[in-house]
C-alpha cells in the first residue's frame, strides 16, 4: 500500500476518534442550570413557560435550576412538571403556594416572602450542605439521601404536620422549630438536632423515629410524646431549660456532660429504661416533678437534683452504678417499686 494511502487513512481514523469523543463528552455532560425568575407580572403556574422570564427551560424549573421568585409574584406548584429546583429564594412581597404537591429542593432554601403550605412536602435530598434561611411554615418537612448536611442557621422552621429525617445530617445552629399540628409527627430513624424545640398550645405532636438531641431549650404548651424505646439528648455547654404547661412524655433520658438541664416548673414523664445524667452534667428539678413510668434505671456520675420523684404503679425504679449521690427536696412518692444501689438518697425538703 502507498504511504499516501496510509496517511489519508490514519488522518481519516483520527479524525472520525476525534468526533467520536465530542460526542461522548456532549452526551455525558451535565444538565447545564438555568436561572429561572418569576415574571414580574402576578406570577402563575409552576409548569408554564409564561411563569418564568426567558432563560427558564419550556415546562419550568428542574432539579438543576435556581428559582427566583419575586415580589408581588405567586408562583403555584400545579403538579405537572417537574416540581424540582436547585437553589429556591422567596423575596419579600412574593408567594410560593404548594397545595398537596412535593417540591424537592437539592440546593438553599431563602424565603423572605411567604411559602403558603397546603398539604405539601418540602424534600431536602441534594446529597451535599443546603442552608435553610428565613422564616417559613411547612406542612412536611423532609431531609433525605446520604450526604445531605442542612445547616438552619438562625430561621424560624414551623411544622404544621410532619418533620422527617430519612438519611443525612441537620444542624440547628441557633434556629427555632416550632410543632403547631394537632396530630403532628416527627419521624424518620435519622438522629434530629434542634436548637430551641417548641410545642404550641394546642398542638399533639408524637415521636416514632430516631433521637432528639435538644441543645437550647424545650418548651411545651400541648402535648409531646416520645416513643419509650427512643432517646432524648440534653446536650450544650451552658444550661438548656424546659418550659410549658403541658403534657411532656421522653422515652430515655440524658444530661450529656457539661450540661445543666434546668426542669423549671415543667413536669414530666418517663418511660423508656434510662434516666441518665453523665459526668460533669447537672439535672436541677427546680419545682418540678418527674413522673417514671415503666422499668427505668438511674445511671451515670452527673448531679441528679430532683424536686418532687413518683413511680407509678406497677413500675420500677432502680440504681444503676451511680457513684453520685441523688438529692430530693420535694416530695418522694412511691406507687410502685424502688431498688437502691450503693448511692446515698438526701431528702432536704424544707418540711
Amino acid at each position: 500500500m502507498k504511504a499516501f494511502q496510509i496517511a489519508r487513512r490514519v488522518a481519516l481514523s483520527s479524525a472520525f476518534l476525534g468526533v467520536l469523543l465530542v460526542l461522548a463528552g456532549v452526551l455525558s455532560r451535565p444538565a447545564l442550570a438555568d436561572t429561572c425568575t418569576s415574571n414580574g407580572t402576578d406570577g402563575g403556574d409552576w409548569s408554564q413557560s409564561t411563569t418564568w422570564q426567558a432563560g427558564c427551560p419550556v415546562g419550568g424549573p428542574g432539579t438543576n435550576d435556581d428559582v427566583l421568585i419575586l415580589n408581588g409574584d405567586t408562583v403555584v406548584i400545579d403538579g405537572t412538571g417537574s416540581n424540582a429546583a436547585k437553589n429556591v429564594t422567596i423575596e419579600a412581597g412574593g408567594e410560593l403556594v404548594a397545595n398537596a404537591n412535593t417540591l424537592s429542593v437539592s440546593g438553599d432554601w431563602a424565603n423572605s416572602g411567604e411559602f403558603i403550605h397546603g398539604s405539601g412536602t418540602v424534600l431536602l435530598n441534594g446529597g451535599t450542605t443546603q442552608m435553610v434561611s428565613g422564616d417559613t411554615i411547612f406542612y412536611n418537612l423532609t431531609i433525605s439521601v446520604s450526604g445531605t448536611n442542612v445547616s438552619f442557621g438562625t430561621s424560624s422552621t414551623t411544622i404544621a404536620n410532619q418533620f422527617s429525617k430519612t438519611g443525612g445530617s441537620m444542624n440547628a445552629n441557633t434556629g427555632s422549630f416550632h410543632f403547631i399540628g394537632t396530630a403532628g409527627t416527627i419521624v424518620g430513624s435519622g438522629s434530629k438536632d434542634f436548637y430551641v424545640l417548641e410545642v404550641v398550645q394546642g398542638a399533639s405532636i408524637s415521636h416514632s423515629g430516631g433521637s432528639l438531641t435538644i441543645r437550647g431549650s424545650f418548651t411545651n404548651n400541648g402535648t409531646f410524646t416520645q416513643e419509650s424505646s427512643l432517646s432524648t439528648f440534653f446536650s450544650q455547654s451552658a444550661s438548656i431549660l424546659l418550659s410549658g404547661s403541658g403534657s411532656t412524655t421522653f422515652g430515655k433520658v440524658t444530661v450529656q456532660g457539661g450540661t445543666t438541664l434546668n426542669a423549671g416548673s415543667h413536669d414530666h414523664t418517663v418511660t423508656g429504661n434510662t434516666w441518665q445524667v453523665s459526668t460533669n452534667g447537672t439535672f436541677n428539678g427546680d419545682t418540678a416533678t418527674v413522673i417514671f413510668h415503666g422499668a427505668t434505671s438511674i445511671a451515670g456520675a452527673g448531679n441528679h437534683r430532683f424536686n418532687n420523684v413518683v413511680i407509678g404503679p406497677g413500675n420500677t425504679l432502680s440504681n444503676l452504678d451511680t457513684s453520685r449521690p441523688i438529692s430530693i427536696k420535694g416530695d418522694w412518692t412511691n406507687n410502685g417499686t424502688y431498688t437502691a444501689g450503693t448511692e446515698t438518697v438526701t431528702l432536704n425538703g424544707s418540711a
